[in-house]
């Protein structure tokens, strides 16, 4: 059994991320791999994108390159496609006849939100159909490159945290803020989950599915703390919530194996940035190590 941390400290966080870097290698099938010429796909294609929350989001190709095109230098051609990010958030994967596909964001500077990538999405994120590509939009491609996990970081980010968050199943799973506890901190904490930012570099050294289901779990301990906040958030109603959550994560831990040194200062960074914000007594720190099996 992994020893037990109980410090939030920079100097173990940098060693622990060294340790990592050095000693650890990727779990699970997400080996990245490049774009050829079977599996790049046509400028118009829409994606649909699973969000952290259990929505779905949508991006579009606007453009594609093949080695063969002279607008690259000659040490970086190479199959690529601009990727563009829709204004299209639902409960359901997008449909590419939906008008919101089309409605593309833009970026700090008017332009359209995309990236060229020269990755094939990973299988989670699917083509659903083909929508049309303006002049508008082809004039709104610039040269930024990036990965995936920026394509779905964008299109997370055009969730509204001051809005209800509605569960898969239909049911809210956090309220907007009211006065009572500082909602700021957890405010952005529930922001970051939503996101994709919470738990970002776990990707591509731990399972998706796990990384998700670990936001998710925090997300929904950040959405009751914002609830709680009429009521008795640093009571025992404060304190069940962070012993479900860490509860939660043993299950998920049990089930995917993916809570390791850094992983494991990650989320009790989180948790204690969620109980000091909420006001929950400082006690519930040692109680966290008393109901944590990671």
């Amino acid at each position: 059994m992994p020893v037990k941390l109980n410090v939030f400290g920079v100097s173990r966080r940098l060693r622990a991320e060294s340790t990592r870097m050095y000693n650890s290698k990727p779990s699970g099938p997400r080996r990245q791999v490049k774009l050829d010429s079977s599996t790049i796909l046509p400028a118009g294609t829409v994606l649909s994108i699973p969000l952290p929350d259990g929505r779905f989001g949508a991006c579009k190709v606007l453009a594609v390159r093949t080695p063969d095109d002279d607008c690259q230098p000659p040490h970086a051609r190479e199959f690529s496609m601009f990727v563009a990010v829709a204004m299209c958030i639902g409960s359901r994967p997008p449909d590419a006849r939906m008008p919101c596909v089309d409605r593309l964001m833009s970026d700090e500077r008017g332009g359209i939100r995309g990236v060229w990538i020269a990755w094939q999405p990973p299988p989670e994120i699917v083509a659903v159909g083909k929508s049309g590509v303006t002049n508008a939009d082809r004039a709104g491609v610039t040269n930024c490159g990036s990965s995936w996990a920026w394509v779905v970081g964008a299109a997370a980010r055009g969730l509204d945290v001051r809005s209800p968050i509605v569960s898969p199943g239909g049911r809210n799973v956090v309220e907007p803020a009211s006065a009572g506890i500082p909602a700021d901190e957890i405010a952005a904490i529930l922001a970051d989950a939503t996101s994709g930012r919470l738990f970002s570099e776990w990707v591509g050294w731990r399972p998706l599915d796990a990384v998700v289901a670990a936001r998710t779990v925090i997300m929904k301990a950040a959405g009751l703390f914002l609830n709680l906040a009429r009521f008795d958030a640093g009571g025992k109603a404060g304190e069940d919530a962070i012993r479900n959550a860490v509860e939660e994560l043993n299950r998920l831990d049990g089930e995917y194996r993916f809570i390791d040194t850094v992983e494991r200062e990650d989320v009790l960074e989180v948790l204690h940035r969620l109980t000091t914000a909420a006001g929950v007594p400082s006690d519930v720190d040692s109680k966290i190590d008393l109901w944590r099996e990671w």
